[in-house]
């Protein structure tokens, strides 16, 4: 027997989602794990009780990582530490 789990239709849905018509944002729609897969990547699907995965507005968390850009970036440096040589 197949499990079915009922997901939520996000706006980014388009009149069919999964190959089913769309009930529209915000309605409900059974599937199976497997027909959800590409549309819940997609964004066009979210699980029951999801949050909208947007950031509140406001006290935004500075980016985990080298502050500077380091290697992760690609080498990139900031000009604070290799100020630029100007002859002439």
């Amino acid at each position: 027997m197949t499990v079915k789990t009922e997901f939520e239709v996000t706006e980014k849905a388009g009149n069919f989602v999964a190959g089913r018509r769309s009930p529209g944002k915000g309605g409900k729609i059974s599937l199976t794990e497997d027909e959800a897969h590409f549309a819940l990547a997609a964004g066009e699907l979210k699980r029951p009780g999801a949050t909208s995965g947007k950031k509140p507005k406001g006290k935004d968390a500075p980016p985990a990582g080298d502050p500077r850009g380091g290697e992760a970036e690609g080498g990139t440096e900031t000009l604070a530490e290799n100020p630029p040589v100007v002859t002439e």
